[in-house]
């Protein structure tokens, strides 16, 4: 991704693996690298995918976006700032 370029980034939701109807995620990157939103909530009977916007930072280089979600294992995104 660019310095300052948007771009949506999507995740696949298995509700089956959940009891609720809603799910908090939260979104974290390293300052300066990427911007991302600080958390997510979904519901399950409208969001079939995890989607957020991503912003390229001002410094270039290979970020770890981490996104955890309230139950279930964190998953890391590496993202390219060129």
């Amino acid at each position: 991704v660019a310095k300052g370029e948007k771009m949506t980034v999507e995740h696949v939701i298995d509700w089956n693996v959940f009891d609720k109807d809603e799910l908090t995620v939260r979104v974290e990157a390293p300052d300066g690298g990427v911007e991302v939103p600080a958390e997510v909530v979904l519901k399950a009977d409208v969001d079939l995918k995890l989607k957020y916007e991503l912003t390229g930072g001002a410094k270039p280089g290979t970020y770890t976006v981490r996104v955890t979600p309230a139950v279930g294992s964190p998953v890391e995104v590496k993202v390219t700032v060129k």
